[in-house]
């Protein structure tokens, strides 16, 4: 049961084109605005620097928040944070 595969000779034909490039049918973006300032934005690496102090300013007050607590209990208070620190960097592991 072969099944016999016909073969249709290629069709051959011939394309002329023709492409303007002339600076008359170039537009003006409407959005080249917007494509400025987000190369500026990406210039200036706003969103990293902003992370960055974000983090410096909760190191921050984390730090002065545990300069507050008694001294009687920062071994209590920095058993527990490191306990929480070793759970947090256990759980991100799995």
């Amino acid at each position: 049961m072969e099944e016999e595969v016909k073969i249709e000779p290629a069709i051959k034909k011939k394309l002329e084109l023709d492409i303007e490039v002339s600076p008359n049918y170039l537009s003006v973006n409407p959005f080249q605005k917007w494509v400025h300032l987000a190369k500026t934005v990406d210039a200036w690496r706003i969103f990293p620097r902003a992370f960055v102090s974000v983090y410096i300013l909760l190191l921050y007050k984390v730090v002065t928040w545990f300069m507050t607590i008694p001294t009687l209990a920062h071994q209590d208070k920095a058993r527990s944070l490191k306990a929480r620190i070793s759970l947090g960097s256990v759980q991100s592991d799995r």
